[in-house]
Formats: C-alpha cells, sequence, structure tokens
C-alpha cells in the first residue's frame, strides 16, 4: 500500500501502479518467504496454517488496491485527501516526496 501511494503522488498512472502492485506476486520471492511465514503463524497463533493458506496471503490481486482506494475516496474524497486526513501528508509533502523519488 505504502508503495501504491508514493506512485501515485509520483504522478504514476492507475494502470503502471497497479501493474507494479502485481509484481509482488513474483513466484521466487514468494516462495523464499513462505517458510518464514509458515513458521511465524505458528509460533505466534499456536497452529500451523498450510502452505495453501501461506501463498495465499502473500499474494496479490487488482481487486485488493482497488478496493483500498474505492475506501480511502469514499471516506476522503480522494486519494490526496486520505493523504492528508488520514496520514498528515498534505501538498507541500506531497510534492517534496514525489519531487525526491523522481530525483
Amino acid at each position: 500500500m505504502l508503495c501504491a501511494l508514493t506512485h501515485h503522488m509520483a504522478g504514476v498512472h492507475d494502470d503502471d501502479l497497479i501493474a507494479d502492485y502485481l509484481l509482488t506476486n513474483d513466484e521466487t520471492r514468494i516462495a523464499r518467504r513462505v517458510p518464514f511465514m509458515m513458521e511465524f503463524v505458528a509460533e505466534h497463533a499456536g497452529r500451523a496454517p498450510t502452505e495453501e493458506a501461506v501463498r495465499t496471503a502473500l499474494s496479490v490481486h487488482p481487486e485488493y488496491l482497488q478496493a483500498a482506494f474505492a475506501v480511502m475516496r469514499d471516506q476522503c474524497g480522494s486519494l490526496d485527501g486520505y493523504l492528508e486526513q488520514a496520514l498528515g501528508v498534505d501538498a507541500a509533502m506531497r510534492e517534496a516526496i514525489a519531487e525526491r523519488i523522481l530525483a
């Protein structure tokens, strides 16, 4: 979510933002994280998850991001409104962040 909102501040088009978000589904990355997450969940929840459940939790779908953005827009009027109202990132800070990451 942080990366998606940062992309938004940098002016990245929604289609490109979603394409980048979907890179999270890289099979090599997921395969590396599955054993750690299975152990982590087992230690903290007191029961072992299935590998399938962990893979599902580590995966993303465009609908997830679209739904999150829809809630932000509904509650704050826009993504910029969300950044300002919920996160305290005003227009000046958004511009500074965009300049920094685009430099």
